[in-house]
């Protein structure tokens, strides 16, 4: 009810923004609900150990590589890089890719393991969790530095008794009947040093790349169309940033659709947004930038000769000639209804 001290035009202004802040606020609510219903899976990186610092160019390594698949198709896959001084058996590098259904196909494990570390990086395919913390775990208990001491000899039953007793480890671990293939390179400080510049350039313009797509996600913009009132609406060329103009949604978008879906429930037939900047196209036309809600944008295009319908400070075209009474009715019921319709789309 209206204080004594106030008049009914303040009375009136106040429920009527309250209400229009209300839909304001059960949109945005409802597009962070649509955004959140598939989360992503969390992203396992393919890199376990990574080298740090300068590497020392006259440096020498061993590198094991090895390939793994269940004997049935569609079932577990794995693929390792890892690479180690030759002499103190210390790891520098351990790439690891682990899944189901064939997302690594048939790798070649005679392929240099610059070219594997790097195509693990590209698989799209998501990892197993507990596919890849089992592989980890064999791996720290099987590749040892005194096991990298044997991997560099040239003593092939050596290296066979070694790779054989990875393979059942992992076989025991992981509940599995594997097929594995093996390979063992040498490289040099220089060979590391290369790579680890090029991976970490590459890595540095994905990361930018992430972040810049992030970004727009974060500042959704939709298609709007103006709504237009060429009785008491303000010319497109008068209308100033802060303004509070009308727009309904025009995007052809799935949440655009929802959030219509959403206003037609609620029986509301445009919203109320703020006018962030206008600039006049090539064609001669005036698109319009506005702010549906925090992060929440919106374009539209408005001929020069339109006047656009805004929300006025001493009337609102959508409650004149209504009593006080009739006009909080309504008001209520609009709130009402529009946070019923967007329960009923969530649910």
């Amino acid at each position: 009810m209206p204080q004594p001290s106030e008049s009914f035009h303040e009375t009136k202004e106040k429920i009527k923004k309250s209400v229009e802040e209300m839909r304001r606020s059960q949109l945005t609510a409802t597009l962070e609900k649509l955004a959140n219903r598939s989360p992503r899976v969390p992203e396992i990186s393919t890199v376990e150990i990574w080298p740090e610092g300068d590497q020392e160019i006259g440096r020498k390594y061993v590198v094991v590589k090895c390939a793994y698949r269940t004997r049935t198709s569609g079932g577990a896959t794995g693929l390792v890089v890892f690479l180690a001084d030759e002499t103190l058996g210390e790891p520098e590098l351990l790439c690891l890719w682990t899944g189901y259904g064939g997302g690594l196909g048939e790798a070649d494990i005679d392929a240099s393991w610059q070219a594997l570390a790097i195509l693990m990086e590209r698989l799209e395919a998501p990892q197993d969790k507990l596919l890849h913390e089992k592989t980890m775990e064999t791996l720290k208990k099987r590749l040892s530095p005194p096991t990298v001491n044997r991997m560099a000899s040239d003593d092939e039953d050596r290296r066979r008794q070694v790779m054989e007793d990875l393979q059942h480890e992992l076989e025991r671990e992981l509940g599995l009947s594997l097929e594995m293939k093996f390979g063992i390179e040498k490289a040099t400080g220089e060979d590391l040093g290369k790579f680890r510049e090029s991976r970490e350039e590459k890595r540095e313009k994905k990361e930018e790349k992430s972040r810049t797509d992030s970004a727009e996600i974060d500042h959704l913009t939709l298609l709007c169309g103006v709504v237009v009132d060429p009785v008491r609406g303000e010319p497109v060329s008068t209308l100033r940033p802060g303004d509070t103009i009308y727009v309904n949604i025009k995007d052809g978008s799935a949440i655009a659709h929802a959030l219509r879906q959403v206003m037609t429930k609620g029986n509301i037939d445009k919203i109320p947004v703020t006018l962030l900047s206008t600039k006049t196209t090539e064609t001669g036309n005036v698109e319009l930038k506005v702010e549906l809600s925090d992060g929440i944008y919106g374009k539209a295009l408005a001929g020069e000769s339109y006047k656009i319908s805004v929300l006025r400070e001493d009337s609102s075209p959508r409650i004149i000639g209504l009593s006080f009474y009739q006009m909080l009715f309504a008001l209520t019921m609009a709130g009402l209804l529009m946070i019923i319709a967007v329960h009923l789309l969530i649910d």
